[in-house]
């Protein structure tokens, strides 16, 4: 069980394949497509873990200090004119939006590897609490992992990206795969 706010928006797209089911509360997933990596305005930001402080929890820089490649777009903004300035890209009404899909309870979700996704959670009405499992399942090294190397080269080199750096303390989890096992037939789980 999680206390009920926003998460996060996945900076590089999982290249595990996850399920999400979800058992009480809802999830909203905002979904993208790898090809939109160039609409994502990714940066590098410094990792950190949540921790107890004086009974609540904040984030604390993870030490030793290491990167992460993250998007900061919220798909739902408070304030959607400032938005659409900040981020043209991702919200340029001449695009595709966001796939945007709620999950409730008894509800599973097969999200493809790679694509991006951006997860809200709701609480239940009758304990404010969201539980939800997830499992994950390596994804095959194709012509689809292929096809984004390809996408994100092209926005790495017009500038729309960042370059990807090649210190090992900088955990980017980089566009190469981290083994030369492509089987998917590999898993593993976890729950959240």
């Amino acid at each position: 069980a999680v206390p009920c706010r926003a998460v996060f928006c996945r900076a590089v797209p999982c290249r595990a394949v996850p399920r999400y089911a979800v058992l009480r509360g809802k999830k909203v997933f905002h979904l993208l497509p790898p090809t939109d990596v160039y609409r994502m305005q990714l940066g590098l930001y410094p990792t950190a873990q949540y921790q107890h402080v004086q009974g609540a929890l904040v984030p604390v820089l993870s030490q030793p200090a290491s990167q992460v490649l993250w998007c900061p777009i919220l798909p739902e903004p408070a304030d959607a004119d400032s938005a659409r300035l900040q981020h043209p890209l991702y919200f340029d009404p001449s695009l595709p939006k966001p796939l945007r899909v709620e999950v409730g309870a008894g509800d599973v979700l097969y999200l493809p590897a790679m694509w991006w996704h951006y997860v809200q959670q709701q609480c239940d009405a009758d304990e404010g609490l969201c539980v939800a499992v997830n499992y994950w399942y390596d994804m095959r090294f194709d012509s689809r992992y292929a096809t984004y190397n390809l996408v994100a080269a092209m926005a790495e080199a017009a500038g729309l990206l960042p370059a990807m750096p090649e210190a090992a303390d900088t955990d980017t989890s980089s566009r190469e795969p981290a083994s030369n096992d492509d089987s998917g037939d590999d898993s593993s789980s976890s729950s959240g």
